[in-house]
C-alpha cells in the first residue's frame, strides 16, 4: 500500500524538475525547390514479341532476337554496360473463336533498355540500322538525366533550398522580434527527375529514308527534365 505514495511523490518530483528545465526555442521551416534540366541522355527502348508453338521455340525466337538487338546496339558503339533487358516473360497464348478458347502456342516478349549521351547523329544513325533489322523489333527513344548531372543538379537544388529556409527563418524571427541562431537539425529529400518519356519511330517510314537523312530532328527539340528538392530545417531561436 506504500507504492502509491512513493510514486505521486516521484511525479510530483519530475513535473517541478521538467518546470524548472527551459524549453529551447526553436524554428521549423520546409522549404522546396525545383529547376529545369536538359537531358544529356538518350534512352533507347526496344520491345521484342516472338510467337512460336512451343515453350521451347518462342524462348529460343526471343533469345536471338534480343542477341540481334544488342549486336546492332554494339555496333553503334553502345557500351555492353548500358544495355540492359528489363523485362521478359514467356507465357501461354490462347484464341478465342465463337465462345470457345483453343490452344494458340507460346507468346515470347521483352525489352531492352540501351543508353547514350545524347547526340543527334548517333540517334539517327541508330534508328537507320533498326529501321533496316528484324521487323520484330519496335524501336521507342526517351531522354533522361545522367547520374552525374543529377548529382550535380541536386548539389545546386540543396544549396538553393538551404538558403530559402534560412531565409523563411529569419523573416519569421523578425516579425517575433528575434534572431536565428544556429541550425539544429536537417533532413532533405532528392525528388529527382521523371522517368524518360519515350516516342515510338515508325521504322516502315524509316526504311524508306536515306541512312543520310535526319530521321530524328535536333537536340533542341528535346524537352527539358524538371527535377525537385525538399528540405525540412530546425532552427535556433535566440
Amino acid at each position: 500500500m506504500r507504492i502509491i505514495p512513493v510514486l505521486i511523490i516521484l511525479l510530483i518530483n519530475i513535473s517541478l524538475l521538467a518546470q524548472q528545465i527551459p524549453m529551447n526555442k526553436t524554428v521549423t521551416i520546409t522549404a522546396k525547390s525545383e529547376m529545369n534540366v536538359n537531358p544529356d541522355q538518350v534512352v533507347y527502348s526496344i520491345n521484342i514479341n516472338q510467337k512460336r508453338k512451343s515453350f521451347e521455340e518462342a524462348y529460343d525466337a526471343l533469345d536471338k532476337e534480343i542477341n540481334n538487338a544488342i549486336d546492332m546496339f554494339l555496333k553503334e558503339k553502345i557500351d555492353k554496360d548500358q544495355i540492359k533487358t528489363v523485362a521478359y516473360n514467356v507465357q501461354k497464348n490462347y484464341r478465342w473463336t465463337k465462345g470457345k478458347r483453343s490452344d494458340d502456342g507460346f507468346v515470347a516478349t521483352s525489352r531492352l533498355e540501351a543508353k547514350n549521351k545524347l547526340d543527334t547523329r548517333k540517334i539517327n544513325k541508330v534508328i537507320s540500322r533498326f529501321a533496316k533489322g528484324s521487323p520484330d523489333l519496335t524501336l521507342n527513344i526517351g531522354f533522361s538525366i545522367s547520374d552525374d548531372l543529377m548529382e550535380e543538379s541536386n548539389e545546386k537544388l540543396l544549396t538553393k533550398t538551404i538558403k530559402r529556409a534560412q531565409k523563411k527563418a529569419r523573416r519569421i524571427c523578425d516579425a517575433l522580434g528575434k534572431k536565428v541562431d544556429d541550425i539544429v537539425s536537417v533532413e532533405y529529400n532528392e525528388g529527382g527527375g521523371q522517368r524518360p518519356v519515350y516516342y515510338q519511330q515508325n521504322m516502315m517510314k524509316s526504311r524508306s529514308m536515306d541512312e543520310s537523312e535526319s530521321h530524328y530532328g535536333a537536340i533542341e527539340n528535346v524537352k527539358e527534365v524538371k527535377i525537385n528538392l525538399s528540405v525540412h530545417t530546425v532552427w535556433a531561436i535566440l
